[in-house]
């Protein structure tokens, strides 16, 4: 641990930097009021109607629209791409038309009849005033004006330009900024291309998302790996997960997190851990929802059926309804789904007999309540509530022996000790939070406080371990209980939105409690190899392990002239753990604390082309091993593990935007690695910090919009990690030059997508993604079972859909796993068992909105 004399210096940071910067940040802004004016947007309009693209418009620009209702043109505007100020957008889009447009003195962007000769003539010059400003005014009661929400609405709603993602505003910095403009590798991909793409969990996104790879059983039963990161070991995850403004993470497996009606999600690849905390090491994914809209009665009702290979069909139904209360006061906004999946692994005895088929099958239930409540024009609350459950007859396991008898491809499972056990797994999660934003005008003030409750029972899990001279040991271990609970809150201040300043902050403080309980009924061990039959362990009781956290944190950048920009963060960390076992009521305590920084540098080279270099630190917290293993001899704790990363990167558009390239390269080094170790004086094996690695790697995103109809998508990584030094005198599961666990060596994805017009209301589209990963290994040295290395096969999936959409509705038939990929997601064969795709499915998807 490290002393904490030092890391006063960051408190006084923290505390002292709202005070130094506000008065410079008010001087700041009293100098460009006539740069506001002529700020620049990214926009990206395709051809439509000249009211469509005002709104388009309107939506990038958080402008109000007025315009005359009876007047407005059903022509349709050329393609706009590129930045531009609004006066020069209005010009092109209206250009050929009877109007006029301008912004007005209050910010709203009017729309107008152009005056003619004649109306002076006759002295009609006052009346005609009152008539198109009568006309805008009731165009804009009647539902026709813009509101105040993200560009990314706008792009949204243009499919042919879904993976343009240059022009979406994220808030990865805690701050709104333009995709292209944040410092650091983010990939952010709207509600409706995670919805036209068919990804539900993280396991989808991740095909879409180069550097972020899953492992997943189903359920809440999944680990997240982020540019190499992701160890298993350890009480809390490597890669951070926030739902809005909400920590989920709280323990090494993560929640099952839904992708229904989302604004967007943002993945944050490299160390996070200044601004989003201990745990997002390799990296942090955020989900956004979609707030609920005041003013109008809107919703969406969605139903898919399909059948998977080796299974039977399953059928998901999803709902939206947005509920206004008070007129631009309070809404509410409901999301609901509901699923019967069916399952495609078989259970067999020992004789290879099937005892049930398509035991992973499932059933479950996911719903959000959020209310939005604009208290005056500075404060608004927002609160959620979100209840999940999913029960299923198992996980996604398949038998994957050392002996080759068995592997991923037979798509079978067997219970360990007694073939008949059967299988099961629940999964549940409930999220709680209130977040509430004041702005003060210079500033804004958000305060949140969420709760957590997870909860997961296995029936049985099962592992078979095969010993070197061929004999196989089988553990089963019934009814594993994991429940965690977390409460946490967040008070921060910000510097207001506002392209005019040259220097923005961010500083805060955050507190959580959380408790991680595990328990379980019975363990079975079938010693047969050594002659001693099956035997029988009583009822683990619960092994609680506490956290009590603090942070301060605080990031600011400045902006030298309009090229360079400069940025440092840091994060003061405590962390006042304990572990407790019930069973021997024995109980260690301890405090961990850390500091993590970030330096970042930005150079625009051009109007269309950034640079950006950052040196970042992540850490995740230390833990304890259990105490009955500390009184025979093993070390009661083990030490926080922190990453150290060094990242170059590019984010440039081409062709009037029509093509966005961006590149990364990082180099990261990995210390206090927390894994298993034997120590041979005590014959015990403990977590330990066991030795340190180096990762490496880059990776791309090319996005091409060739036309208005046809857009292609090009991106992958190559990342390598390993062991550069090991601690002596202990006997280790990895070796100098082993290969971090879980890694895929490379990926990459392309994708593709065309619409066209059917007929006058129709519109048809066809997309396809092709996605391949590369090998990963798995490495266990010194544990006296066998492989010692396996190594997974190279993964393909090819998923396609096609349909058409009405104004309203839309039918698309979908085929997922097209090339049914049925090898497993890494190669696990030590403890006789591995994770598997769904495997090849074909549908039918019908959505309506309204």
């Amino acid at each position: 641990m490290k002393g904490k004399a030092s890391r006063w210096w960051m408190i006084v940071f923290v505390v002292l930097l709202p005070l130094t910067v506000t008065p410079l940040y008010a001087d700041n802004d009293q100098g460009h009021g006539a740069e506001k004016n002529a700020r620049r947007y990214t926009l990206s309009i395709r051809s439509q109607t000249v009211e469509q693209s005002l709104r388009s418009l309107a939506s990038v620009s958080s402008k109000q629209l007025l315009f005359p209702y009876d007047q407005i043109e059903t022509r349709a505007t050329i393609t706009l791409v590129g930045r531009y100020t609004l006066h020069e957008a209005l010009a092109i889009i209206l250009d050929g038309t009877d109007l006029s447009g301008e912004l007005t003195s209050e910010g709203v962007i009017l729309i107008t009849p152009r005056q003619k000769s004649s109306d002076f003539e006759r002295g009609d010059n006052a009346m005609n005033s009152k008539k198109k400003l009568l006309a805008a005014t009731v165009g804009f009661l009647m539902g026709a004006g813009g509101s105040s929400v993200l560009a990314q609405d706008m792009a949204d709603k243009q499919e042919e330009k879904a993976w343009v993602l240059e022009e979406i505003l994220v808030t990865a910095t805690k701050r709104e900024q333009d995709l292209a403009d944040v410092p650091i590798s983010i990939v952010a991909l709207s509600g409706e291309t995670i919805d036209s793409r068919g990804m539900q969990t993280v396991s989808d996104l991740s095909l879409a998302v180069p550097n972020l790879s899953v492992t997943s059983a189903g359920g809440g039963n999944r680990f997240y790996y982020m540019r190499g990161v992701g160890n298993g070991n350890g009480v809390a995850p490597l890669v951070g997960t926030y739902f809005d403004e909400v920590p989920v993470s709280v323990t090494g497996a993560q929640p099952d997190i839904r992708t229904i009606d989302l604004e967007r999600v943002e993945v944050l690849r490299g160390p996070q851990g200044t601004l989003f905390g201990q745990g997002s090491v390799g990296g942090t994914i955020r989900f956004i929802t979609k707030n609920p809209e005041f003013n109008n009665i809107s919703g969406h009702f969605g139903l898919s059926t399909y059948n998977t290979k080796k299974g039977d069909w399953s059928e998901e139904v999803t709902g939206v309804l947005n509920i206004p209360v008070i007129d631009d006061t309070l809404a509410f906004r409901i999301a609901t789904s509901y699923e019967n999946k069916s399952g495609w692994i078989d259970q067999i005895d020992k004789s290879d007999v099937i005892l049930a088929e398509d035991i992973n099958s499932s059933e479950g239930s996911n719903t959000r309540i959020k209310g939005l409540w604009q208290v005056t024009d500075k404060m608004r609350v927002s609160a959620m509530v979100v209840r999940h459950r999913n029960k299923s007859g198992g996980p996604n396991f398949v038998l994957h022996s050392a002996d080759g008898r068995f592997t991923a491809e037979d798509g079978v499972m067997r219970s360990a000790a007694d073939p008949n056990m059967p299988f099961g797994y629940d999964d549940e999660h409930d999220i709680f939070n209130i977040t509430a934003t004041y702005d003060f005008g210079y500033s804004v003030l958000t305060a949140i406080a969420s709760k957590v409750d997870t909860y997961n029972l296995s029936d049985n899990e099962t592992i078979f371990l095969t010993v070197p001279d061929g004999g196989v040991l089988e553990v089963a271990r019934i009814g594993v209980v994991d429940e965690t609970e977390i409460v946490s809150q967040e008070i921060r201040l910000s510097s207001a939105a506002d392209e005019a300043t040259t220097l923005e902050w961010t500083v805060g403080v955050f507190l959580a409690d959380s408790e991680l309980k595990n328990q379980h009924a019975n363990v079975f061990r079938d010693f047969s190899i050594f002659g001693l039959g099956v035997l029988e362990g009583g009822p683990k009781l619960p092994e609680i392990n506490s956290s009590d956290t603090i942070a301060l944190f605080g990031d600011v950048s400045y902006g030298i002239n309009d090229k360079w920009t400069v940025g440092m963060g840091s994060r003061v960390f405590r962390d006042d753990r304990s572990i407790l076992t019930m069973d021997d009521g024995l109980m260690l305590e301890e405090e961990f604390d850390n500091v993590s920084s970030k330096v970042y540098l930005s150079f625009a080279a051009t109007d269309n082309a950034n640079i950006h270099f950052s040196v970042s630190e992540g850490f995740r917290s230390g833990g304890f091993n259990p105490p009955s293993d500390s009184a025979a001899g093993a070390p009661p704790s083990y030490e926080p593990e922190e990453l150290l990363t060094y990242e170059l990167g590019t984010k440039a558009s081409w062709l009037n935007n029509t093509f966005i390239t961006e590149v990364a390269f990082y180099y990261s080094e990995f210390t206090n690695f927390q894994g298993a170790v034997l120590d041979p004086s005590t014959s015990l094996t403990a977590f330990k910090n066991s030795g340190e690695a180096e990762i490496k790697g880059f990776e791309w995103d090319l996005r091409w919009a060739m036309n208005e109809n046809i857009t292609f998508m090009l991106n992958g990584n190559f990342t390598d990690g390993e062991f550069t030094s090991i601690p002596q005198g202990t006997v280790q599961q990895k070796r100098v030059g082993s290969s971090l666990d879980n890694i895929p060596e490379y990926s990459y994805t392309l994708a593709a997508d065309y619409q066209y017009d059917w007929f006058d209301s129709a519109r048809g589209f066809v997309r396809v993604d092709y996605n391949t990963q590369g090998p990963n290994t798995v490495t266990v040295h010194n544990a006296g079972i066998i492989p010692e290395v396996g190594e997974s096969k190279v993964l393909t999936i090819l998923n396609g859909h096609v349909g058409v959409n009405w104004t309203s509705f839309s039918i698309e038939l979908f085929g997922n796993n097209l090339l049914d990929e049925d090898d497993g997601l890494s190669n696990w064969a030590f403890v006789g068992r591995e994770t598997q795709y769904r495997r090849r499915s074909y549908g039918v998807k019908f959505d309506y909105d309204f």
